[in-house]
């Protein structure tokens, strides 16, 4: 007599010996006799073909699967990074001592025609000394014992802080040759907004516009200076390209950079740069147009790396820069501030 099932039940039967035995012998197979007969290794090797190890065997990983291992890929991706130009478009000068002290002609005295055989007035032009203090910055760190140990074979983790130590350091002097304040923290060197004071301006929250820009040349252009720099926000450099499309099929990349810059372009042989140190807050925008060869950097010691004093089971380091910016002539340059 037949029940009901039994066919299905018989069928997972031979199912279960199929795998049991790897499908290389029928049932009542003798597989091993001593002496005799002895397949359990051709049994095995099938067993282990049918059984393969998968990404899911051995219970669920962290962040995979069990028995599989985490590869965390070595490179580092910076969030934070930031470009600095104008660390590169400004000259370095080596300098002596604790200030940069030069000499600078303000007013010449005006040659004039005379008459025969008259006594002639003395000219007398006036000089005036100036003197700008070199500051320190310093950008320190540290790498425990154990950190090392620990990520040798995957990253160095000493140099990998160097490296970070490096960039902070390179950061913070671009922020400071934009927007540093002695006046207001004395231990930095002052930049373009605090050292500019001859021509200085105020839109008012409204867009700067091209005739903004000529305003602007022409104003360094009757003060003895030649402008070929500005340094703008985000929005204002992308407001001026707007300006640029209306009359201009192609907005061509600024020349004679010492290297590219991503989103500069030129305007009246003024080279564009726009600045991640500048606000981009509306109404809050600044800008500022710049005879570069006013302007360069007194160097009494440039980026050097310095290992300190251990009191631990660690590496403290630091990376240290002395140098001021240094302001020719200010005023053969300009800020505009409070632009849309």
């Amino acid at each position: 007599m037949a029940y009901f099932g039994m066919e299905a039940d018989t069928q997972n039967s031979y199912d279960v010996f199929e795998k049991a035995f790897g499908g290389q012998i029928l049932p009542g197979t003798t597989y091993y006799h001593p002496g005799r007969v002895d397949i359990r290794t051709r049994i095995g090797r099938a067993l282990l073909q049918k059984q393969s190890l998968s990404t899911t065997s051995g219970g669920a990983g962290t962040a995979g699967s069990g028995m599989i291992p985490v590869w965390v890929m070595p490179d580092v991706v910076d969030e934070t990074r930031k470009q600095t130009p104008l660390v590169e478009l400004l000259p370095r000068q080596a300098v002596m001592g604790k200030t940069v002290d030069f000499n600078a002609l303000t007013t010449r005295a005006a040659a004039a025609f005379d008459i025969e055989n008259e006594a002639l007035a003395t000219q007398v032009s006036t000089y005036e000394r100036r003197s700008r203090a070199i500051k320190y910055a310093y950008s320190k760190g540290s790498v425990t014992g154990p950190a090392i140990a620990a990520m040798r074979g995957y990253q160095d983790a000493l140099q990998l802080d160097i490296v970070d130590k490096t960039i902070a350091l390179r950061e913070l002097i671009e922020d400071k040759t934009i927007n540093g304040a002695a006046a207001t923290t004395p231990a930095e060197f002052s930049g373009f907004l605090s050292l500019i004071t001859s021509h200085t301006r105020s839109l008012s929250g409204v867009n700067l516009l091209i005739s903004d820009v000529r305003t602007e040349i022409d104003t360094i252009f009757n003060d003895s200076g030649k402008c070929d720099l500005a340094v703008v926000a985000p929005a204002t450099a992308t407001v001026l390209k707007g300006q640029l499309m209306d009359f201009q099929r192609y907005v061509g990349e600024a020349v004679n950079l010492p290297f590219g810059i991503a989103g500069s372009f030129s305007v009246d042989g003024v080279n564009f740069v726009k600045s991640r140190f500048l606000t981009d807050a509306a109404a809050s925008r600044k800008a500022v147009f710049l005879t570069s060869n006013s302007w360069y950097y007194g160097v009494l010691q440039d980026a050097t790396y310095q290992e300190l004093a251990q009191t631990n089971d660690s590496y403290p380091f630091m990376i240290k820069e002395y140098l001021v910016l240094v302001d020719k002539a200010q005023k053969m340059n300009t800020s505009i501030t409070s632009i849309a």
